[in-house]
């Protein structure tokens, strides 16, 4: 609580203090590319949760109105009348004016081959990656926070070392002018130190200016407007370690410290990418093979009149998939997923050569 109401203080002008710990917590939680992740984090465990689902049977319940209007009813029934007049016997209509019919139908699959269980493998292999992400991007965005505070209060320091130089020039100057008045020094020397007052102006302006792309860069990281960090508190040595460790155990669940070079998260998502690409790959090359998938149904149907005319019907069935004309194009699906598998193991080196950098 006590941390809260600090970045609520130090956040409530619009040109207020930045404070460190602040800083590192809201991007935490309002960093645009941790929002991100988590975002991605959050779509990957729908679709691992919709890829379960394919496992379950399917449940459906219908209801149906069917209406024929009375000129169609009395033509179709027209033999039926005419029958029961000549005989003396009562025919049932062969249609009705109007209809009813409730069905309820189940299909689940008996056996694909291996798609189900790999398609499960993949959804939760991206999950995984996507959680090691936005891990990475958690410690990279509290890592680009913390350079750009210092690199703030950097640029504070580096323009009052340069005001003090364009003030000391000036009264240089103010001092060779009238060393020159009273006959003591020289037009070089006033010529000297004027270039020495224009250098040190220069000097100050792209100070100026470095120190507004410190800003705007550290407001860009924090998701804020520019006019809310105008300048940072400087903590002291040992309260920038303190912080440090602050910001590791934040969230310690989500934020394990990595034990060997292969825990780090930006090795276990390529891991977990090289993961999926697998199972894709066997998922597609399932695809190549006939599926079986079974169908049950059972239905009643209940007509406009009054007599007990109701009666049910229900069906089952087994069906055998035999893919045929889409062989080529599975196949071209299993040299894509290849390919990717390829790409993923090629990412993992490139995750493991930056990191050892």
């Amino acid at each position: 609580m006590a941390l809260l109401a600090t970045f609520c203080a130090a956040l409530s002008a619009d040109a207020a203090d930045l404070d460190l710990a602040a800083a590192l917590e809201r991007v935490a939680v309002h960093g645009r590319a941790v929002r991100q992740a988590r975002l991605a984090v959050d779509e990957a465990r729908s679709a691992e949760v919709e890829a379960r689902r394919l496992r379950l049977p399917t449940l459906a319940l219908t209801q149906s109105v069917t209406e024929i209007d009375p000129e169609t009813e009395a033509r179709a029934n027209a033999a039926a009348d005419g029958l029961g007049d000549a005989f003396g016997i009562d025919i049932p209509p062969f249609v009705y004016g109007r209809s009813f019919r409730t069905e309820a139908q189940t299909q689940w699959s008996v056996w694909t081959a291996g798609r189900l269980s790999s398609g499960i493998r993949v959804a939760e292999s991206l999950r995984a990656a996507t959680f090691a992400d936005e891990l990475s991007t958690l410690r990279q965005s509290r890592v680009g926070v913390i350079r750009g505070y210092f690199g703030l209060a950097a640029a504070d320091g580096v323009i009052v070392a340069r005001e003090s130089a364009l003030r000391r020039a000036e009264r240089r100057l103010q001092e060779g002018r009238n060393r020159l008045d009273v006959g003591l020094g020289t037009r070089q020397e006033v010529l000297r130190w004027r270039v020495e007052v224009e250098g040190a102006t220069a000097d100050l302006a792209s100070a100026r200016a470095d120190r507004f792309v410190a800003r705007l860069e550290l407001a860009e990281g924090l998701a804020l407007p520019i006019s809310r960090v105008e300048s940072v508190v400087m903590p002291t040595p040992f309260h920038v370690d303190a912080l440090l460790d602050w910001a590791d155990a934040v969230d310690a669940e989500r934020a394990v410290e990595p034990a060997t070079f292969n825990d780090l998260p930006e090795i276990e998502a390529a891991e977990a990418r090289i993961r999926a690409a697998e199972e894709q790959r066997r998922r597609n090359r399932a695809e190549l093979y006939p599926r079986l998938d079974a169908s049950a149904a059972a239905g009643w149907l209940e007509n406009d009149t009054l007599s007990p005319d109701e009666f049910s019907t229900w069906s089952a069935a087994l069906v055998l998939t035999v893919p045929i004309d889409a062989r080529g194009d599975q196949r071209a699906r299993v040299r894509q997923a290849e390919a990717r598998l390829e790409a993923a193991g090629v990412g993992r080196e490139i995750a493991e050569s930056q990191l050892r950098l």
